[in-house]
């Protein structure tokens, strides 16, 4: 199965932004099941290793730069 999807640059209701989202969609639902799967670790794990403010934003800015997502490009 192929899916092509087409955007027109040239019509006036265009926005790069948009299509920036629609480029990274595939890095947001890896980054988002990579993010369910690390909460679920900690979750069960709690005695090794526990959730906590510090660790979740360690985690979550590790997860920005593995996918290439900038949240300030994606959302201006």
């Amino acid at each position: 199965m192929k899916i092509t999807f087409e955007f027109d640059t040239s019509a006036d209701g265009f926005s790069s932004d948009e299509l920036l989202r629609v480029q990274k969609a595939n890095d947001m639902a890896a980054f988002i099941f990579e993010l369910e799967q690390k909460v679920r670790d900690w979750y069960r794990n709690r005695a090794n290793e526990p959730l906590n403010e510090d660790n979740l934003r360690e985690f979550v800015s590790m997860l920005y730069d593995k996918y290439g997502i900038d949240l300030d490009k994606l959302y201006p």
